[in-house]
């Protein structure tokens, strides 16, 4: 993947698999971000709507809930963006596609995809072991399932990397 900065927005160039990888993941958190805190299993609930700040702040049980709502308020909002940004990807199909975020957005993308590596790590627990694994050997170590989570956490982490570059290379000229 590629992204640039052009004006007030990111072009972002992927590959098929790369368009395909993103499309799934657009996919899915915007499925989980329509989901209620309540409707989520354990480990997904634990990594987006932890309370242990609410608690560690002191808020009431009321309080909770009602940050709780917002919070996910706030990540339903970005549905309908994410669907638009699928629908970019899909017309590539088969082939390169190109994604165009505007800057207001990009921090949006970012955060959703920090959401699936969130969400991914939660349910494959993977913790700062298997993060740490920094050779083929130690990731072969892991169940299959633990591997593809673990290298779609960090294919994701690189995708990150390289829309934070474009949007910072506005920021230098």
């Amino acid at each position: 993947m590629q992204a640039r900065r052009e004006k007030d927005r990111i072009v972002m160039t992927t590959n098929a698999q790369e368009a395909r990888v993103l499309r799934e993941v657009l996919q899915t958190i915007a499925d989980y971000y329509g989901r209620k805190p309540q409707e989520l299993d354990a480990r997904a609930r634990a990594a987006w709507y932890s309370t242990r700040g609410c608690e560690a702040a002191g808020l009431s049980p009321d309080e909770t809930s009602e940050w709780l709502e917002q919070l996910h308020g706030f990540r339903s909002a970005r549905r309908e963006r994410l669907a638009g940004w699928s629908r970019q990807l899909a017309e590539g199909a088969g082939r390169s596609a190109t994604l165009h975020l505007s800057l207001e957005d990009a921090p949006a993308f970012v955060t959703a995809l920090n959401d699936h590596r969130l969400l991914l790590a939660a349910q494959h627990d993977i913790g700062e072991a298997e993060m740490d694994a920094r050779s083929i050997f130690a990731m072969l170590k892991l169940p299959p399932a633990q591997q593809r989570a673990l290298f779609e956490v960090h294919l994701l982490a690189w995708f990150i990397e390289v829309v934070l570059r474009a949007l910072e290379e506005g920021q230098a000229a």
